[in-house]
């Protein structure tokens, strides 16, 4: 693909951990970060302020716009990602890929490309930050202790996209 959005939603998280700050560290923290963070859920909202400024420091770059983080099902996800692939790979286009790979005997000729991608990105992905909407998305299925490695992962693109050098 040569979709950017297509390969970062297709990215595996691996092991971005870390410890959680300390309660008076996240206190003083909490009122700077809290600027910055926005969300329908307060919870998850103080859970990035916590995270954001070690993050943005760490990463050397000064947030000029706040983070959106919100939770998203797996219905929304779908949604979203035929959305994206209406807009960045038209059934056409998939049908032209989908037939010269097959001249080549790469893929059987039957397949579905686009309902194999979204396939593959409804079980793969735990969070995603959509620059399109400023928003990061963490899937509502996570496993409570995944969230936070889903949300600093995630996190680090948003960061990046809302940042100054």
């Amino acid at each position: 693909m040569q979709s950017a959005f297509l390969l970062s939603v297709a990215l595996l998280l691996t092991g971005c951990g870390g410890e959680s700050p300390r309660p008076n560290e996240v206190a003083a923290q909490s009122t700077q970060a809290d600027t910055l963070v926005v969300s329908a859920d307060p919870e998850l909202q103080a859970r990035v302020a916590e995270l954001l400024p070690s993050l943005a420091e760490r990463a050397g770059l000064s947030l000029v716009r706040p983070v959106r983080v919100e939770w998203r099902s797996r219905a929304e996800l779908e949604s979203y990602l035929l959305a994206q692939l209406d807009e960045e790979l038209p059934e056409v286009e998939a049908d032209h890929i989908t037939r010269s790979y097959s001249l080549l005997s790469l893929v059987p000729e039957s397949i579905d490309l686009r309902g194999l991608l979204v396939n593959v990105y409804q079980e793969q992905v735990a969070g995603f930050y959509d620059p399109d909407s400023l928003t990061l998305w963490i899937m509502d299925d996570q496993p409570e202790m995944m969230i936070q490695t889903v949300l600093l992962h995630e996190l680090v693109h948003a960061v990046q996209d809302l940042s100054l050098i």
